[in-house]
């Protein structure tokens, strides 16, 4: 039914029909699909659109970090990749292989990775 009607952005893994009054595309999916968004980041190392756009929005505050958070400890357990909070930051694959993710790389799913798994100092008073 929807096959013929333009792709918003042929980077983005779903495809999106935008609805006029509509506040965020990226509120349209459902914690399953962040889910699979990740799993496909975690396995092959891919970043699609939603990633870059889902960081610019939380930046902004205009859509909440807890279902892309949610989503990710998801596909953390599902992928065998551990977080420790103890002594420091540390992340771990199945194979116990630590992982650096990194707020400055290109993928924008790394640094969304990193900012929702590393949380913010609180300022000093």
């Amino acid at each position: 039914m929807f096959r013929d009607i333009p792709q918003q952005s042929e980077d983005s893994y779903f495809r999106y029909i935008v609805l006029t009054g509509y506040d965020c595309w990226l509120n349209s999916l459902s914690i399953q699909q962040r889910k699979k968004l990740w799993l496909m980041y975690f396995g092959d190392g891919l970043s699609p659109l939603e990633f870059e756009d889902a960081y610019s929005a939380i930046e902004r505050g205009e859509i909440s970090a807890f279902p892309w958070e949610l989503a990710l400890r998801l596909a953390l357990e599902d992928a065998g990749i551990t977080v420790s909070y103890e002594n420091g930051y540390c992340v771990n694959d199945r194979s116990g292989k630590r992982i650096s993710p990194d707020f400055s790389s290109e993928l924008a799913a790394e640094r969304l990775f990193a900012k929702l798994i590393f949380p913010k100092k609180p300022p000093k008073v």
